[in-house]
């Protein structure tokens, strides 16, 4: 009887074994896994810190470029009286604007200001004669 308790004794025993092996190769698959995603997760992540970089600096590089490029300034200003002579021949102020290298808001204002200027002095004139 003894022979037979001992024998259950070592088959309860070697069923927990098992058992404890399924669980600890459970838990290494699992943990496997979790390496794979992890190594995964560092792979893509260190692929997008390269691609900011490099986006960065030619950014950087553009801006640079651009900045040492400096604008050709005019040789000779542009008359207000010119722009309103082209205006008086009929020329539209988008082509006034192309020819003088200027932006067609700018056209508009020297136009306005150099009309407003005009009408100022003959209503001077006009109260100086009047009077």
């Amino acid at each position: 009887m003894l022979l037979y308790s001992g024998i259950a004794l070592l088959l309860v025993v070697l069923v927990l074994q098992i058992g404890i092996l399924r669980a600890i190769s459970n838990l290494l698959q699992k943990s496997r896994y979790l390496e794979e995603r992890t190594n995964k997760s560092s792979e893509l992540f260190t692929m997008l810190t390269e691609a900011c970089a490099g986006g960065f600096a030619s950014m950087a590089e553009e801006l640079t470029r651009v900045a040492d490029q400096t604008p050709q300034a005019r040789r000779t200003p542009v008359s207000s009286s010119k722009l309103k002579r082209a205006a008086g021949r009929g020329q539209p102020i988008h082509e006034i604007a192309a020819a003088e290298q200027l932006a067609e808001g700018e056209v508009r204002l020297r136009l306005f200001l150099e009309n407003a200027r005009a009408a100022a002095k003959e209503s001077i004139n006009g109260t100086l004669r009047a009077s």
